[in-house]
């Protein structure tokens, strides 16, 4: 069974680690920079984006877990004010792929989302490889903003999604 539990402390410092590190090669390969530089800008970057860790107000982490057992993560940013959430990082493991665990992640966020953020929208829309409209009445919807078909530094493949208010309908929840 596929659930989602909060990540712990330990988990959360390998994921920063690895994530710092996998950012880090992947700038210096596309841009040419020494590595040094680039783990410099990273450890900056991230820090920016979450100053306080874990405990960063509006930034969300969770492991994926199958039975239990560790295999993959989403990191998501929920603003509740703008009512609107963004998936920054889904991640499986390359063992644990195939089996159909990243789509099921994304049904069980997709729910706590609606409990967090949309409790009452509803959703009819699942998530694709292309862009859908988020111009659908009574609508949440999961759609990625970009692909990645190769596999990353960490060993996984990612897909960022966004998980929108339907605004541009100038629509009022149920």
């Amino acid at each position: 069974m596929i659930e989602l539990r909060a990540m712990t402390d330990v988990e959360f410092e390998a994921f920063l680690r690895d994530g710092e590190e996998g950012f880090a090669q992947q700038r210096s390969r596309n841009f040419g920079t020494s590595l040094e530089y680039e783990r410099a800008q990273a450890e900056r970057q991230y820090a920016e984006l979450l100053p306080t860790g874990a405990d960063t107000k509006d930034y969300h982490f969770w492991t994926i877990t199958q039975t239990g057992a560790p295999v993959g993560f989403l990191w998501v940013r929920v603003d509740e004010a703008a009512r609107h959430a963004f998936l920054f990082e889904i991640a499986v493991h390359p063992d644990h792929r195939g089996r159909g665990y990243s789509g099921r992640a994304l049904d069980l966020l997709e729910e706590d989302l609606k409990r967090m953020v949309f409790p009452a929208w509803v959703s009819t829309c699942l998530p694709t490889t292309t862009s859908r409209s988020a111009c659908t009445r009574n609508t949440v919807t999961l759609r990625p903003t970009s692909t990645c078909g190769r596999t990353s530094d960490r060993g996984f493949e990612r897909q960022v999604y966004l998980l929108a208010n339907p605004r541009c309908c100038d629509l009022d929840p149920m």
